[in-house]
C-alpha cells in the first residue's frame, strides 16, 4: 500500500525526468512539502560540521588564553572544564524539552553556537574573578572573593538572556518559539552548572594550586622555589597586564572620558537612525541554504504569487487506486 507522500515522491520524480528532457525550452521550479522538508534538512547537514570545528576552535583559544607564565597558576584544565560545562547545559536542555515533547526543528542547530558564547563568556567572568585575588590568600577565601565578584556580573547576564529569549518563546511563529525554548532552557542549565558544577573545579583547582601542584600534570609537585615565586606575584599575562595598567589608566583620563563619550552620543543617534530604518523581511527563501533548487521558486512566488494574493492550484479529482494499479505511480 502507498503512501500519500510515496505517491507525491513518484510524481515528482516523473515530472522530473520529463521536463529534464524540455530543460532547453523551460525554466521550471517544482515546489512541494516533501522538497521543502528535505531543503530543510540541509540546514542540519551543513550546520553540523561547524560544530566540530566551533569546539577545536573554543578549546584552543580558551586553554591558551588562561595561561599565566609559570605552570602553577595557568588554568588550562578549569578552562577546559568550562567547555565542557556549556556542553552539559546543551545536552540537558535538549533532553527536557524533548522529553516534554517539544519537536525538533532544524532550526535548533543553531543553539550550540550561542549557547557556547554565552558560556565561555561566563567561564572567563569566573577565571579572571579569581586571578584577580591575591594569591597568598587560602582557597576557600579567593572562592569566596571569586564568587563575590563574579556572581553577579554571570546572574545579570544570564537573567537577560533568558529572558530575551523567554519573550521569544510567546511568538506566533512555531520555528521561532521552538528555538526560543531551546536557547532559554540552555542559558538556565549554564547558569546553574556554572555555580555548581564550574564552581566546583575552580575550588578544586584552587586547591592544586595552593599545594604548588602543576596545571596539566596534576600528580606532579613542582619545586619550593616556584611555589613560593608564584604565590608572591600578581603577574597573570601581558594582554592582563596591558588592559589593567595601560588601557584603564588611559580609558580614566578625563579628555580621553570625554571623547568617548561624545563618540558614544553619535553611536546612539546612529543607532536610532538605523533602527527607523529596519523593516522586517523573514521570508521562506531565507530560511533556504544558498544552493537550494527552492529559492528560485520561493523568490518568484514572493514576488509574484504572494505579493499579489493569487495562488494557482491544481487538485486532481477521482484519482484512480494506485494500491490496485501500482504501475499507475510511475507514469
Amino acid at each position: 500500500m502507498y503512501t500519500a507522500e510515496e505517491v507525491g515522491i513518484a510524481v515528482e520524480k516523473s515530472l522530473k525526468q520529463v521536463l529534464a528532457e524540455r530543460e532547453h525550452l523551460l525554466r521550471y521550479s517544482l515546489f512541494s512539502l516533501a522538497i521543502l522538508k528535505a531543503e530543510m534538512q540541509k540546514n542540519t547537514t551543513y550546520t553540523l560540521p561547524y560544530i566540530s570545528l566551533t569546539l577545536i576552535l573554543l578549546v584552543t583559544f580558551t586553554a591558551c588564553s588562561c595561561l599565566t607564565g609559570d605552570c602553577i597558576t595557568s588554568k588550562p584544565l578549569e578552562a577546559l572544564l568550562g567547555i565542557f560545562s556549556s556542553s552539559l547545559a546543551i545536552g540537558s536542555s535538549a533532553g527536557l524539552l524533548l522529553m516534554l515533547g517539544v519537536p525538533f526543528i532544524h532550526q535548533v542547530t543553531v543553539v550550540p553556537f550561542l549557547a557556547f558564547a554565552i558560556g565561555v563568556d561566563d567561564t572567563y567572568v569566573m577565571l579572571g574573578a579569581w586571578q584577580d585575588t591575591k594569591r597568598n590568600l587560602s582557597p576557600e577565601k579567593r572562592m569566596a572573593l571569586s564568587l563575590e565578584e563574579a556572581g553577579s556580573a554571570i546572574t545579570v547576564t544570564s537573567l537577560t538572556s533568558f529572558l530575551s529569549f523567554g519573550i521569544g518563546t510567546f511568538s506566533a511563529t512555531p520555528a521561532i518559539s521552538i528555538f526560543c525554548k531551546f536557547i532559554a532552557i540552555a542559558v538556565l542549565f549554564d547558569y546553574i552548572y556554572q555555580i555548581t558544577f564550574f564552581a566546583a573545579v575552580m575550588a578544586l583547582g584552587g586547591r592544586r594550586e595552593a599545594a604548588g601542584h602543576h596545571c596539566v600534570f596534576l600528580w606532579r609537585r613542582m619545586p619550593k622555589e616556584q611555589i613560593c615565586k608564584a604565590k608572591s606575584t600578581n603577574f597573570i599575562s601581558p594582554t592582563h597586564y596591558f588592559f589593567s595598567n595601560i588601557l584603564a589608566p588611559f580609558l580614566c583620563h578625563p579628555v580621553t572620558r570625554l571623547c568617548f563619550l561624545a563618540i558614544y552620543g553619535l553611536y546612539i543617534l546612529g543607532a536610532f537612525y538605523g533602527c527607523s530604518l529596519l523593516r522586517p523581511n523573514l521570508t521562506p527563501s531565507r530560511l533556504l541554504v544558498d544552493d537550494s533548487p527552492l529559492t528560485h521558486y520561493m523568490k518568484l512566488a514572493e514576488l509574484r504569487l504572494w505579493s499579489e494574493g493569487v495562488i494557482g492550484r491544481i487538485y486532481v479529482n477521482n484519482a484512480p487506486d494506485f494500491e490496485a494499479y501500482p504501475e499507475k505511480v510511475c507514469v
